[in-house]
């Protein structure tokens, strides 16, 4: 017999047995039954926390009245949690801040200290001190006026 005629032939006795004690082989006709999910108790979950969460959501009775709701349900089925989705479908909706609550970050010192006409600002002082470890602050300026003349 050639090498062709015995790659047809059936599987050995010990590959048999070790199939036929792994779980059931399922023809393509055959799918697993999946657990029938609740969507509705789903919708009412979902809807109560976006309610606790969004004030602004109080009017909606149910999930299907917020904006892309399908979009919304797709991403929940990807994984994402009922804020997550609701913010990446929603955010727009929400509106946006009123107040601006960066006034703390800026300081008495006025955006940006302009450098005398013709030298070098001081960030650019130091960001060249690193690049040119070896040369003095006067080439460096030196250098820093021919490049931008």
């Amino acid at each position: 017999m050639s090498e062709n005629e015995t790659r047809d032939e059936a599987p050995l006795p010990e590959a048999a047995e070790t199939e036929s004690e792994s779980e059931p082989v399922l023809s393509d006709a055959e799918e697993p039954v999946e657990q029938a999910v609740d969507y509705e108790a789903l919708a009412a979950s979902d809807l109560a926390q976006i309610k606790a969460r969004f004030p602004a959501m109080q009017h909606l009775s149910h999930l299907s009245e917020i904006e892309n709701a399908v979009r919304y349900g797709e991403l929940r089925d990807a994984g994402l949690s009922v804020e997550e989705a609701f913010l990446a479908t929603n955010y727009e909706r929400l509106g946006r801040r009123t107040s601006d609550n960066r006034t703390h970050l800026s300081g008495s010192m006025p955006r940006q200290a302009a450098a005398p006409v013709g030298r070098m600002s001081y960030g650019e002082l130091c960001e060249a001190r690193a690049l040119f470890d070896g040369l003095s602050d006067r080439e460096i300026e030196a250098l820093w006026r021919r490049t931008h003349q």
